[in-house]
């Protein structure tokens, strides 16, 4: 019976410890995995909300955020968690945008986030 009690403590911890607002998820990658890392920055995005597109085609999938301020423009970053890789998910992000070298073509702009975190349907 004692052991009972010990494991209904831990459970109602568990649930009374859930965080209210939504976690950080970019703890799960480092930077060293983004290609453009060593791209000098040309800008700097703080606290900004967007919403993430994913195109697939037969050979590739390319995951994107549009600003919620600046639909036109995709940012293509190199360290966003596949958790928060599915369409329409919305999202608060830091992130640091790198430059596009002048004989390159890019579909998007590159970025390497600093933070990120999904934001719940309501926007917050």
């Amino acid at each position: 019976m004692k052991n009972y009690l010990v494991l209904a403590m831990f459970a109602l911890g568990a649930v009374a410890c859930e965080p209210g607002e939504p976690k950080n998820e970019l703890a799960t990658l480092a930077e060293s995995q983004c290609s453009y890392a060593d791209r000098k920055t040309v800008n700097t995005l703080s606290n900004r909300e967007g919403a993430v597109r994913v195109t697939t085609t037969e050979s590739e999938k390319w995951v994107d955020i549009y600003l919620n301020d600046d639909p036109n423009t995709p940012y293509c970053p190199c360290n966003i968690p596949e958790s928060l890789s599915v369409e329409g998910t919305r999202v608060e992000f830091t992130a640091e945008v790198k430059e596009i070298y002048d004989n390159e073509r890019w579909r998007c702009q590159p970025i390497v986030l600093k933070s990120i975190k999904k934001l719940s349907s309501e926007g917050k």
